[in-house]
């Protein structure tokens, strides 16, 4: 298997919670803000799409792009990490309004469900672009041999693991 078609695969599951998000996002407008459905999507976001899968691409493919002529500081990869940064920050604005939200502050509540729609729009076509223009770039000037250790420097990522919480909102 290539290591962009395991980006994909990863990008399939993490669809799967952007649309239960997206889901507990219209029931909160509706009047039932599920707190904890936040909670532990938060949680794997900020562990599985974030730490596992950015860290995949951040730490593995990029640099193996760049060794292969494509530059970080410039052009889609620079565009990519810049993304992530972005997504960090919706990330960060629905963490910091949680606690309230938990409590029953409406306009915190408010803040959780506009921060998470604005992450879902984001996060949807940043992996748009991702399957259909930079991974085919990465097929194009990584080499079959350097796919083949990048293959096995991902599976060696993946051993780090992630938590119950984080395995729950990917199998819901």
């Amino acid at each position: 298997m290539k290591p962009t078609d395991i980006l994909k695969s990863e990008h399939r599951i993490i669809e799967k919670v952007l649309a239960r998000v997206g889901k507990a996002c219209d029931k909160a407008a509706a009047g039932s803000f599920d707190a904890e459905e936040f909670a532990v999507s938060l949680a794997f976001f900020r562990e599985f799409a974030d730490k596992r899968h950015h860290g995949k691409e951040e730490d593995k493919l990029f640099p193996a792009m760049n060794r292969h002529g494509m530059p970080l500081d410039s052009g889609p990869l620079a565009c990519m990490l810049s993304e992530h940064d972005q997504g960090r920050g919706l990330l960060k604005a629905v963490a910091e309004a949680l606690p309230a939200a938990r409590k029953g502050d409406a306009s915190a509540q408010n803040e959780v469900v506009g921060s998470y729609r604005d992450y879902i729009a984001f996060l949807t076509e940043h992996i748009y672009k991702e399957d259909n223009i930079l991974f085919k770039m990465a097929d194009q000037v990584i080499p079959p041999l350097a796919q083949a250790e990048l293959e096995t420097q991902f599976v060696e990522f993946d051993k780090q693991g992630i938590g119950e919480k984080e395995k729950t909102a990917a199998a819901a």
